[in-house]
């Protein structure tokens, strides 16, 4: 995937893939994941809501 100028694509698919029982990471820009199948659904969930938080300008990782 790749992604906007201030969105850390990287960190969202960590934290996501990490959630959803994965792996994932990357770079700023260009990042993927992997999942088990049945978490995919809420992995995309959890991916936008982390990219909106991140293009609003809030903190999303520890």
């Amino acid at each position: 995937a790749v992604t906007y100028k201030g969105v850390n694509l990287g960190e969202i698919m960590q934290i996501a893939a990490e959630k959803c029982l994965g792996k994932g990471g990357g770079h700023d820009v260009a990042a993927g994941a992997q999942i088990p199948i049945e978490n995919v659904d809420a992995f995309i969930k959890l991916v936008n809501e982390l990219v909106g938080k991140q293009l609003a300008g809030e903190k999303i990782g520890g």
